[in-house]
């Protein structure tokens, strides 16, 4: 599941995507133990679209980033990411929230 966000002062639509890149290994505490998360940017929602940031999470299990319209700064350049899962240093499940600024090149 991922969402389409509009940042009306940039003019450009963004879209987080996450997936775990190593569920081929045999040790199932390491298949989720891995998160790749990507961020593409349009022009239009139906695109196309451009990857502009790909970060990976080790030994960290986030999923599913989010931009939730209200923590977006009124000139679209600083949002705030939340996110679900694990962080394997306390072993605890819960809300995670990640400032990103965007660095728009015109």
């Amino acid at each position: 599941m991922t969402g389409i966000h509009f940042l009306a002062p940039l003019g450009l639509y963004i879209l987080p995507q996450w997936h775990y890149p190593r569920l081929d290994l045999k040790d199932p505490r390491r298949r989720w133990g891995v998160t790749r998360w990507e961020f593409y940017h349009a022009p239009a929602p139906w695109g196309p679209w451009t990857l502009f940031f790909c970060q990976e999470f080790e030994p960290e299990a986030w999923y599913n980033p989010s931009i939730p319209s209200k923590f977006i700064s009124e000139d679209g350049r600083i949002l705030w990411i939340f996110t679900a899962g694990n962080n394997s240093i306390k072993e605890d499940y819960k809300l995670w929230m990640f400032p990103m600024t965007l660095d728009v090149v015109t």
